[in-house]
């Protein structure tokens, strides 16, 4: 039988909807039906931070090692700071539910 990895400590209780690593540190973006934003300490497999949001999150990205980005069936696109307890901000919103989210730096 194959080793299929460790499973992530308290996860999400519904369908996970995207899972990112992060490209400058080793710790694990995952967004999920259950209005959940989680950040995982992949090489300590431990959850370093959990975020209730609203509604379902249909996509999450990292802007930096921080700071994620999360949209989802409200409508709204949020930045979340892990590094500081704050609401998240509105970076803005739609109508419709949003499926997709990336950043980009500039350099």
């Amino acid at each position: 039988m194959a080793n299929l990895g460790t499973p992530l400590p308290k996860a999400p209780a519904d369908g996970i909807t995207v899972l990112r690593f992060s490209p400058v540190v080793d710790v694990l973006l995952v967004a999920s039906w259950d209005s959940h934003l989680r950040l995982y300490d992949v090489q300590g497999e431990k959850q370093l931070a959990s975020l209730k949001l609203s509604t379902p999150i249909l996509d999450c990205n990292f802007k930096d090692e921080g700071t994620a980005l999360s949209a989802g069936l409200d409508g709204q696109v949020l930045s979340h700071d892990f590094n500081r307890e704050v609401p998240p901000m509105l970076l803005g919103n739609h109508q419709k539910p949003i499926k997709c989210v990336e950043y980009c730096t500039r350099e």
